[in-house]
């Protein structure tokens, strides 16, 4: 799910690596799964994502790990993360500008 959520970054030209080195993480705070069918040992899915919602310095991403012609689902999930100052150790109030704007246009677009 990591992957995915990068790589949707990607998309929208953010590279994550960039704000790591810039002192900007978002780490995971919060983890919710429900396994609707289970996938097996060396089988391929798809996952998908896409940013849900901000709430205040919340930032909610749902998955949907599917078979890979999307016919059956496996798994749905939602991460919240929150930007944090990586020298300072403490939870950043307002994401940089380039990364909030980037982050609006991802969360109008629906899962893949």
């Amino acid at each position: 799910m990591e992957e995915a959520r990068v790589e949707s970054l990607r998309s929208l030209g953010i590279e994550y690596a960039e704000w790591v080195a810039q002192g900007v993480e978002l780490p995971v705070v919060e983890l919710s799964l429900r396994y609707h069918r289970s996938v097996q040992m060396g089988q391929s899915v798809a996952v998908r994502t896409r940013m849900a919602a901000t709430e205040g310095v919340r930032l909610l991403w749902d998955y949907e790990i599917r078979s890979p012609d999307a016919q059956e689902l496996y798994v749905t999930a939602q991460v919240t993360l929150v930007g944090v100052d990586r020298d300072k150790g403490k939870i950043i109030r307002q994401l940089p500008p380039a990364l909030k704007e980037a982050l609006t246009r991802l969360s109008v677009k629906p899962l893949p």
